[in-house]
This record gives structure tokens, sequence and C-alpha cells, in this order.
């Protein structure tokens, strides 16, 4: 028996009327869409991940140079002019920076942005941005020439000339020396809290002077005797006796040098990072 062609137009017709309806009673213009997260909070997450990748990205970076030279630790200049690295003043264990002298460093401070300074055993500036490793870039002959020098508050920096006076120059590109009238004369300087400074003198005593311009250094009382100074997160100070030892002294009213002890032979000068290095 031959089937009926109207039994399939029928057939097709119920199942489209009923798919229709089934789409517009489960996802028709009555139903709403299944929701999608805004935008921002699209934003927010992608900005979160990305934060989070970076943050990531410098805490390596930082451990690759914090677990060598971090910010609490303390460099010196040996006499061999290297630069030693020691974890700890309690006790001192001195270990020599490697490759620290292409051109021998005889001084060297850090900067506020953690890079340094250092003078070379031609009097000439060096400037190097780490010291792992340590790549010391020449700012020139008209860097010379100083024994030492060190970046101020205010952006400019100051050395120690020959004799032991001080010269400043309002940058290191190019470096332009001036001298400073009345100001020597000094082996070593620093720059405290408060903008004064403090030195320690040819005589190995400690003075200050409340500006530069004028300079009028004031002896420390019961100071000496120190070839070099320099002071510590903590406030308190340290110097290199004449012996190239170091001693230590929690203020400056008044002065109380205790002995480091043996091991913290032998630099002509030491310092606490105050950033990794």
């Amino acid at each position: 028996m031959a089937a009926n062609p109207m039994i399939f137009v029928i057939l097709f017709l119920v199942l489209a009327v009923g798919g229709g309806l089934a789409w517009y009673f489960l996802a028709g213009p009555g139903k709403a869409a299944p929701a999608e997260p805004p935008a921002e909070d699209a934003d927010a997450a992608a900005k979160a991940k990305a934060d989070a990748a970076a943050a990531k990205e410098k805490a390596d970076a930082d451990a690759k140079v914090t677990s060598l030279y971090p910010a609490g630790s303390f460099i010196g200049v040996g006499a061999d002019n290297y630069l030693y690295s020691s974890a700890s003043m309690s006790p001192v264990n001195w270990i020599r920076i490697p490759s620290s002298n292409p051109n021998p460093i005889t001084s060297i401070r850090q900067a506020e942005d953690g890079s340094f300074i250092g003078v070379a055993t031609d009097n000439n500036v060096y400037t190097s941005a780490s010291l792992s490793p340590a790549k010391w870039v020449h700012l020139g002959s008209s860097s010379c020439c100083v024994k030492s020098a060190i970046k101020l508050k205010d952006g400019s920096f100051i050395g120690i000339g020959m004799a032991g006076d001080l010269w400043k120059t309002a940058s290191l590109s190019p470096v332009i020396w001036e001298n400073i009238a009345a100001s020597g004369s000094v082996n070593s300087i620093i720059q405290l809290a408060d903008g004064s400074f403090l030195g320690s003198g040819t005589d190995y005593k400690l003075y200050k002077t409340a500006s530069l311009s004028p300079v009028k250094w004031v002896q420390v009382p019961n100071s000496g005797d120190v070839k070099s100074i320099s002071q510590l997160t903590d406030g308190s100070f340290i110097g290199t006796g004449t012996n190239d030892h170091l001693y230590k002294t929690a203020s400056l009213s008044p002065v109380a040098w205790v002995f480091v002890g043996s091991s913290s032979c032998c630099v002509k000068w030491a310092a606490q990072l105050t950033a990794a290095a």
C-alpha cells in the first residue's frame, strides 16, 4: 500500500512547529541568554594576571641579585683594591667580589638609586649599575682628579680632591668640578639624613659642617682615630681605623668606638648596602 504524501507533510509541520515552540520557550525572546562576564570584570582579571606575572618576574630577578649582595649586607675596599662583601658585621667574613677591579677601584659609594660611584687608581670617576657583575663605565678625563666621590640628596656630586679639599659638580654628564672654598682637608665625607656633612679629617678626627656654603668644620669630641666613615641604616657609624680594622659607634654624642673584631681587617673603607647590588 503506497504511503499518503499528506502524512509526510503533516509530520514535517508538527516537527517544525514543535521545535520552534521549544526554542521559544527554552531560549527564545522570553528567556535570557546565558550571562557573560561584564567587560570590566574581564579586564580586571586580565590585569591582575599580568600584574601577578610581572611581580613574579621581578621577584625572580631580585632573588638572583639579593642572594649575592642583599640590602643590609656590607661592602669594603681591600688593601689590594678589590671589592669585598660580608653578609654581617658579627662576625665579618670578607669575600672578594669577582672581577671588581679591571681598573682597580680605590673608593666606592652607593647612590640612592642603588648604583655605584667609584674612583680608580687613575683618580678618575667610574659608575656601575650593579656589582653582580660590576661593569665600570669611565666618565671621561674631566672626572679627574679626585680620591672619592659621593652623590648628594639634591642630585649633585661631591669629590675629595688630591689635597683633601672638596669639589662639586652638578652632574656626571659631563663632570665639571668646581672647587668649594675653604673646604679642606678631609679623607672621607658623607651626607647625613638631616642634610649636614660628616668628614674624617687628615688628622683622623671626625668633623661636622651644617652646610657646604660655607663649609664650617667643627670637630666631634673624642672621635679619633679613623681614616674613613660611613653611616649604617640603623643610624650608627662604622669607621676604618688607622690599622685597617673596623670600629663602630652607636652615636656621635658621644663617640664610643667599639672594635668590630680582627676579622674586619683589612679594608680602607666599608659601608652597608642600602639596596641590593
